[in-house]
């Protein structure tokens, strides 16, 4: 099943934002906070969900050393930053935005997939564990292989 965004209550949304910035107030004190955050991460996540087939192989040549931690990591990070550049530029265009799909299978996808950028991140940011800090290699390689699984069973199902 595939879903289109309400751009005109997503116009609406980023109007309100912009009336209340130039007052100096905040949209998050609002309701409608929620809801405009709902649709920026919603293209965010479609945008990986599209490439998932690469994320997949790269996670594959990373569990099958292929390729070692740190070039896994960085790679994965750097798709990452890929895609929400070219989010942005959606959420910029209303009319690439308005003609954006979404797919009904995003949600278990998303999921799996942030546990990964997750483990991604810690091991980036905090490195080997040291002091309560980090995660060790083998404890990365052990969550990823699992989620990747995961991922996998997910796909097949499609």
């Amino acid at each position: 099943m595939v879903d289109k965004l309400n751009v005109s209550q997503y116009r609406e949304l980023l109007k309100k934002e912009s009336i209340l910035k130039e007052q100096n107030k905040f949209l998050f004190d609002k309701p409608d906070y929620l809801e405009l955050l709902s649709y920026q991460a919603t293209v965010y996540r479609q945008i990986s969900f599209r490439r998932r087939n690469e994320y997949c192989s790269l996670i594959k040549k990373y569990l099958n050393t292929t390729i070692p931690p740190h070039k896994f990591r960085a790679r994965f990070l750097e798709m990452i930053k890929q895609d929400d550049e070219k989010a942005e530029k959606i959420l910029q265009d209303f009319k690439q935005f308005s003609s954006f799909s979404i797919d009904g299978n995003l949600d278990r996808f998303s999921s799996l997939f942030g546990r990964i950028f997750n483990k991604c991140l810690q091991a980036f940011e905090f490195g080997p564990k040291n002091y309560g800090y980090g995660i060790s290699k083998d404890e990365s390689r052990n969550s990823i292989e699992k989620t990747y699984f995961q991922i996998q069973n997910y796909l097949n199902e499609e």
